[in-house]
């Protein structure tokens, strides 16, 4: 039986990391499950990899260390990570959507724009925002514009801005 194409580049892999910017390529036919493999490496790497990214970062020191280990805990309590049989090795949960009809969608838009320096946003850029993850904002500029507190007004053609009220 053939090795699975997620096993040979886990098996590579430790060549890629010696290097300055790791690159891994894989070279394959249409439909034969590259995606799908490197999101399997994705999983099963993914928390040495951010320890390792925030150490670089940051430095070797054991409160990075630690920090990293905590975060990483709180978000397997708060169902955005989740472990796996692997020791050190999690999957990602669906993102928790917020969507229309939802109160705290608007509420959370009005937050987004409140902890900027700009007072306008488009409004696809404010909701596909990281600083929201581990959520997802399904909002309709309908949604946001009947908002008491935000203003919703359309630049160009086909983009929606929204600000806060009176700052205009």
């Amino acid at each position: 039986m053939a090795e699975p194409l997620s096993e040979k580049v886990l098996a590579q892999i430790g060549k890629a990391e010696e290097l300055y910017h790791p690159l891994v390529l894989i070279a394959a036919p249409s439909g034969s499950g590259k995606t799908t493999a490197m999101q399997d490496v994705a999983t099963r790497t993914g928390a040495p990899q951010i320890t390792r990214r925030m150490a670089e970062k940051w430095g070797e020191r054991g409160t990075v260390i630690r920090t990293v280990r905590q975060v990483v805990r709180s978000f397997v309590l708060w169902d955005v990570l989740r472990e796996t049989d692997e020791r050190g090795v999690y999957s990602s949960m669906p993102r928790i959507e917020i969507a229309n009809g939802d109160r705290a969608g608007p509420w959370l838009v009005e937050a987004g724009i409140s902890n900027s320096e700009m007072q306008a946003h488009p409004l696809r850029h404010l909701v596909g925002a990281a600083s929201f993850f581990p959520l997802k904002l399904n909002l309709s500029p309908r949604e946001v514009g009947n908002s008491p507190r935000l203003e919703l007004y359309r630049q160009g053609l086909d983009e929606d801005v929204v600000m806060l009220k009176g700052t205009s």
